[in-house]
């Protein structure tokens, strides 16, 4: 959850933006797949990541990578935080 949470809150994402997160903890590591969407779901960036349990680094680092990377359609519906 503390990974989910620190991805949403690195898009400066609320529970009503067009973000998913989910974190599966695997023995000492943690599997990560995340998206972000537009508005009616036209356009997407999706990622995956694989790290250790307690580095909130990585989905933090993953935010900022794909609101840089993403279409003005997705951009505009997030604000990035830290």
């Amino acid at each position: 959850v503390l990974a989910e949470r620190a991805f949403t809150r690195a898009l400066g994402g609320t529970c009503h933006s067009p973000v998913a997160a989910h974190a599966r903890i695997d023995g000492d590591m943690i599997d990560f797949a995340c998206e972000v969407l537009s508005e009616d779901g036209s356009e997407h960036l999706a990622d995956r990541a694989r790290f250790a349990v307690g580095d909130l680094g990585i989905p933090v680092a993953l935010a900022r990578r794909m609101i840089a990377e993403a279409p003005a359609s997705i951009r505009r519906l997030f604000e990035p935080g830290t």
